[in-house]
């Protein structure tokens, strides 16, 4: 018998040691050896690293920001890694919907953010997440033309768009020559962009005309400007949609039929293109490179402190938008610190932070009243008039076909 009962206390002596040493790594490793910490991959000019090291200091929550170039880059991380590397994920609505579709991420849960009932409501609800159960809009922003209007009197190399295609019947610019003061506003067209290409596809020849002068000239009242000083975006799915909205008058509807005739545009536009850019549009505009961009707002809203003879408009035909939003990883089980970080970077004081660096367009309604929109028209006229007019570079096409398309125009 006092054997058995010395048997008996050795197994649960050793069955103590057993469990409270599994007991003990389990709490290290939710304690000390996963740090308290979430992880957020985003584009490069998204998110204010101030107030990340604010957030930081407050909540002792560390954020590790990791950066991607492109749509494609992200997509092509996260499907390899099943997206198990990240917590949160700031990306584009064309990401955005591919997301959804690989089951990457998981549903928002609204009753967590205190700040969802102030997001305007005409920035939610979009075709890439119809009820925005996965995303959450953060910033948002339109493609349209950049341009040039400065008296003439300034430097050569710097005087203003006035008849981009002089040749083409183009609404210009009227210039009082006395004083140079601008008496009309430009009707705005992406005919600007592509007149000179579209009149001359009755020659199908894509052979390069002589290069054109690059000064600009007064004639008949008019300022005359070579079509040479044109930038064009170097992404070929928004070049093709810009091509194909000029053409067929909307983006949504295009069909492969159709791609023919947008190619044969495109590379008969390159003749007249100075630089195929993004980011640097509004660069380019300010340093007298170019007259005309198809570019963002928010690259020129960058210059126009400095350079306000830089302006930026909305075709008639229509423009275009990008939402970019926060999703959450579908494995991520750090979801407490998530939302903490979400409500704690939606505060109006950070949104305003961001879009007074980055100059994007916020989505909080109190924001939006707030920014300073008169280079868009102000808020009544960008959201009455001109938001109807804008759409999504949508995935609508065969992307094997537009990237064949691209790489037809590059080696034009």
């Amino acid at each position: 018998m006092f054997k058995y009962l010395i048997r008996l206390a050795s197994i649960c002596f050793w069955l103590v040691i057993i469990l409270g040493s599994l007991y003990t790594a389990n709490y290290l490793t939710q304690n000390i050896s996963e740090p308290k910490a979430i992880n957020i991959f985003t584009w490069v000019d998204m998110i204010n690293r101030e107030s990340v090291s604010e957030f930081e200091q407050q909540t002792g929550i560390k954020v590790n920001l990791s950066y991607f170039s492109n749509a494609e880059e992200l997509l092509t991380k996260l499907r390899l890694t099943n997206s198990q590397d990240y917590d949160l994920i700031v990306t584009n609505d064309y990401a955005i919907e591919s997301l959804i579709k690989h089951d990457l991420v998981q549903k928002i849960d609204h009753t967590k953010l205190n700040f969802w009932s102030q997001i305007d409501p005409n920035l939610l609800n979009f075709y890439y997440d119809p009820k925005n159960l996965y995303s959450i809009p953060f910033y948002w922003d339109i493609y349209g033309l950049g341009y040039v209007t400065e008296n003439l009197g300034q430097k050569h190399h710097q005087q203003n768009l006035q008849n981009l295609i002089s040749d083409n019947h183009t609404p210009a610019l009227k210039v009082k020559l006395n004083t140079g003061n601008i008496l009309d506003t430009p009707e705005l067209s992406w005919g600007l962009v592509f007149n000179s290409a579209h009149n001359s596809q009755n020659n199908l020849s894509t052979a390069r005309p002589e290069p054109r002068s690059p000064r600009a000239s007064v004639e008949g009242g008019m300022l005359r400007v070579p079509n040479s000083q044109i930038a064009m975006l170097d992404n070929g799915l928004e070049a093709v949609l810009c091509a194909g909205q000029y053409l067929f008058g909307s983006s949504d509807s295009l069909q492969p039929a159709q791609l023919p005739k947008i190619r044969t545009l495109l590379i008969q536009q390159k003749n007249f293109i100075t630089a195929y850019t993004d980011e640097k549009a509004g660069f380019l505009l300010a340093a007298g490179d170019v007259q005309l961009a198809v570019t963002q707002s928010a690259f020129i809203h960058r210059v126009i402190k400095r350079q306000p003879e830089i302006k930026f408009g909305i075709p008639k035909e229509g423009g275009f938008m990008v939402v970019d939003a926060f999703v959450i990883s579908k494995y991520s089980t750090k979801l407490d610190w998530v939302y903490k970080f979400l409500n704690f970077i939606y505060q109006p004081k950070f949104i305003d932070q961001t879009v007074t660096q980055f100059a994007y367009l916020p989505v909080l309604t109190s924001s939006l009243q707030q920014a300073d929109l008169n280079y868009l028209g102000g808020f009544d006229k960008l959201f009455k008039q001109d938001f109807k007019k804008l759409q999504f570079f949508k995935r609508n096409l065969p992307l094997q076909e537009v990237n064949k398309i691209w790489v037809d125009v590059k080696a034009a």
